[in-house]
């Protein structure tokens, strides 16, 4: 017979290594996830960004690399859900959905140079991410597409209105609860304070400081 202590011991040696076990898969995870991320960003937003969304070409180019990016992101999803469980790919694929969203939300509105014609483009292609993500990639987390898209539409007003009303435009809906400086580098993203970085100064100088 197998003592009582002998019992514990094993029992804890298990759930020491079950615990190390699951301490690797999810550094494992992480670096997968951030591989993807970082792969994102550094190949499909980077050509994306160097579009732009100004003039008739550069928004029809952003757009063929939006469309390109979705492609990638059905991809993706597909391959790690033919890996992976989906018990187990579901948590990783929402963080990633997360994550995803995120770096849109930065690396598209923050750092495209937009005009107001384009900001009519760069809305559908944002509302196509924030549709298409959450579908792909954490189809049980529908709520996401709401979440980000809301959020997107209020951002993409920034662009669509004259610098002068763009102050009474973040006063209102969403944008009222977010800290001014938070939203200062989306309005340096619009086209016409890009071409005349002084303009922030006359409509902000409360808050700008320069960037």
């Amino acid at each position: 017979a197998v003592s009582a202590g002998c019992y514990a011991e094993c029992v804890r040696i298990k759930s020491e290594a079950m615990r190390q076990t699951e301490q690797r898969v999810e550094r494992m995870m992480n670096m997968i996830l951030e591989w993807i991320v970082s792969f994102t960003r550094e190949y499909y937003f980077k050509q994306h960004k160097r579009q732009d969304y100004q003039g008739d070409q550069a928004i029809e180019s952003a757009t063929q690399y939006c469309q390109q990016l979705c492609l990638y992101i059905k991809r993706v999803s597909s391959s790690m859900r033919e890996r992976v469980e989906e018990a187990l790919a579901d948590p990783w694929l929402h963080h990633l959905a997360i994550r995803m969203l995120h770096a849109i939300m930065h690396d598209l509105l923050k750092r495209s140079v937009v005009s107001e014609s384009g900001a009519l483009a760069l809305l559908r292609d944002a509302q196509l991410y924030c549709t298409l993500i959450p579908r792909e990639i954490a189809p049980n987390n529908a709520h996401l597409s709401f979440v980000y898209g809301a959020c997107l539409k209020d951002l993409s007003r920034i662009f669509m209105v004259r610098l002068e009303a763009v102050r009474a435009v973040v006063q209102e809906g969403g944008l009222a609860s977010v800290d001014l400086k938070l939203l200062l580098p989306f309005i340096a993203a619009r086209a016409d304070v890009k071409a005349t970085p002084r303009l922030m100064n006359k409509y902000f100088p409360d808050y700008y400081t320069g960037m």
